[in-house]
């Protein structure tokens, strides 16, 4: 989180306001409490990015956890494309 901090931080410098969520998009809750802290910070969300996605710097029988990040990647894909357009609409 100390990138998006620093980006928080030159935003606001800037005359902008912002705010930094970690969530795990694969998590359902994790994603309607980013919503929910959105819409609470800003009064409302007008565009929702669903960008799920995995990277591992490693060849695929290399990576020690790739059966988790290939389940990461394929949950949270699934779960943030039901969960937060309808935590936005519900």
């Amino acid at each position: 989180m100390d990138a998006a901090s620093a980006v928080v931080k030159a935003i606001e410098l800037d005359g902008g306001k912002a705010i930094a969520i970690q969530a795990d998009a694969a998590d359902v809750q994790a994603v309607r409490r980013a919503v929910e802290k959105t819409v609470a910070t800003f009064g409302r969300l007008d565009v929702l990015v669903n960008n799920t996605g995995t990277a591992i710097p490693k060849t695929f029988e290399e990576a020690p956890r790739w059966k988790r990040s290939v389940r990461n990647l394929i949950a949270g894909s699934a779960s943030s494309d039901g969960c937060g357009p309808r935590a936005v609409c519900p």
